[in-house]
C-alpha cells in the first residue's frame, strides 16, 4: 500500500523539496513524517511548503550577497605559504604539499574564513612558485586568488 506525500526537504534518492511521491505507508508513518521530511498531500502542507520555499529563498538570497562580498574582498589577492623544499632541486620541488586546508588556514589567518572544501584544487601543490586557484563561496558565486609557495 502507497500514500502520497509531499517533499519538506530533499530527501536522497527520492527527490527534491517540493516534490510529491508516492512512497510505502510504512515508510511515510516511521521514517519520513517523524522527522520531518514530508507531509501527507493536504492544502495545508502546500501552504507550509510554500512559507518554507520563501524563507529558504531568503536566506539563499541572504547567504549569496556575503558570499558576494566576501567574494570581492578576496578577489586577486595573492597568499604566500611557506613550505620546506628540496635543497638543491632546480624544479623546487617541496618535502610534503600544500593542501586546500593550508589555504584555507592561510586566508583565514587574513580575516576571510572559509571551509577547505570549497578551496577548488585539482591534486595539493607540490613545488615553489605561483598557482591560481579558484574559491568556490557558493555554486555561482567564485574568486580566483594567486598563491605563491616559497621555500622556508
Amino acid at each position: 500500500m502507497s500514500v502520497e506525500v509531499i517533499l519538506m526537504d530533499d530527501v536522497e534518492h527520492l527527490g527534491k523539496m517540493g516534490d510529491t511521491v508516492h512512497v510505502r505507508d510504512g515508510y511515510a508513518r516511521n521514517y519520513l513524517l517523524p522527522r520531518g521530511l514530508a507531509e501527507p498531500l493536504t492544502k495545508n502542507a502546500l501552504r507550509k511548503l510554500e512559507k518554507l520555499r520563501k524563507q529558504r529563498e531568503e536566506l539563499m538570497r541572504i547567504r549569496r550577497a556575503e558570499a558576494t562580498e566576501k567574494a570581492s574582498k578576496i578577489k586577486g589577492i595573492t597568499l604566500t605559504i611557506a613550505a620546506k623544499a628540496v635543497e638543491g632541486d632546480e624544479e623546487g620541488k617541496l618535502y610534503g604539499s600544500v593542501s586546500a586546508a593550508d589555504i584555507a588556514a592561510a586566508l583565514e589567518a587574513q580575516g576571510t574564513a572559509v571551509a577547505p572544501a570549497m578551496v577548488r584544487l585539482e591534486e595539493p601543490i607540490k613545488t615553489v612558485g605561483e598557482t591560481a586557484v579558484t574559491i568556490a563561496l557558493m555554486p555561482d558565486v567564485t574568486a580566483d586568488i594567486t598563491v605563491a609557495v616559497v621555500a622556508e
